[in-house]
């Protein structure tokens, strides 16, 4: 039986803020006069008739958005997360502001977004009591040391073989010809009754890892629809939204929400959380400037060549 070598995820449905990560320790609480407002920008949104939003994932949820409001109309564009980047960035080279919100992969959004500065908050958009109350929202994440010397002596002390291709990857590990695989569509392997397994890490003293991947969503600066994107914003967030988000996913995944008050049945089994376990959040934003990860490997690798000749 080979095993790929994966860690626990679970989607943390957007990014918020200028570095782009949840924690809405930092939020504002709710305030008391929030109904007016949200009427108030219901109503503006209505007149803005559309909402233009760049989608790497989860797209079938926008469905359900547009049962809750049929006024807003939704432009999508669904594409790889690096592509969706290079076309709003060189949309915007041409003065042509046309996304409101942009989900896909959160380094992709750091190195290309945040950093060209296309990015205004999105905890400003928060308005629903039941977005802003963090109590709504899973807690509990342990942090730990990046281990660069771990990298070195992984990387530097075993026969690794690379590959881009991921199911090239997972053909290798359910052919026997590895035992062990990081990056493996191990799960979907394993339910079309491949000789695979998942290494479940959670119960390990160093825990497992969350993640949103590519379902982080991110709010770009001088939106053409404002009012449209903060109702999708709340609505997303809301409990109707995130149910939504878990019942739907994308094929061959149901997503994890971070938020506690919804069921979890409908979570596919490898996104769950295993209580009292400890999980790493990668998406941390010191963490997401890729040149440090890069140099590191770039350096193992010329190691690693110097001794093979």
């Amino acid at each position: 039986m080979a095993f790929p070598m994966m860690r626990q995820s679970i989607l943390a449905s957007l990014l918020l803020g200028w570095l782009l990560i949840l924690d809405l320790r930092v939020g504002q609480m709710a305030r008391a006069d929030w109904k007016p407002e949200w009427d108030r920008t219901i109503e503006a949104a209505k007149k803005e008739g559309q909402l233009s939003i760049y989608i790497g994932a989860y797209e079938g949820v926008l469905a359900e958005f547009k049962k809750a409001y049929p006024e807003i109309k939704v432009f999508s564009v669904a594409s790889g997360t690096t592509e969706m980047a290079t076309r709003v960035l060189a949309e915007r080279r041409a003065g042509k502001y046309l996304a409101d919100l942009f989900n896909g992969g959160v380094n992709t959004q750091y190195n290309m977004l945040h950093k060209t500065r296309s990015l205004d908050p999105l905890k400003d958009l928060f308005l629903l009591p039941e977005v802003v109350d963090e109590s709504k929202w899973g807690e509990g994440y342990h942090f730990a040391d990046p281990g660069p010397e771990f990298i070195k002596r992984f990387f530097g002390s075993m026969d690794i073989t690379f590959s881009r291709d991921q199911r090239q990857m997972t053909d290798w590990l359910a052919a026997g010809k590895f035992a062990l695989c990081i990056g493996c569509r191990a799960y979907e392997a394993k339910g079309q009754g491949l000789p695979v397994d998942y290494l479940m890490t959670d119960v390990w003293k160093e825990g497992g890892y969350t993640t949103a991947g590519i379902g982080a969503l991110g709010y770009m600066n001088r939106a053409p629809h404002p009012n449209a994107a903060k109702v999708f914003v709340n609505w997303f967030l809301s409990r109707q939204g995130q149910t939504a988000l878990q019942k739907i996913g994308r094929p061959g995944e149901r997503p994890n929400s971070r938020r506690i008050d919804i069921p979890k049945e409908d979570v596919s089994p490898e996104k769950g959380l295993v209580p009292g376990a400890k999980y790493l959040d990668i998406n941390r934003p010191d963490w997401q400037d890729m040149a440090p990860i890069l140099n590191l490997g770039k350096s193992i690798m010329s190691e690693i060549s110097g001794k093979k000749k």
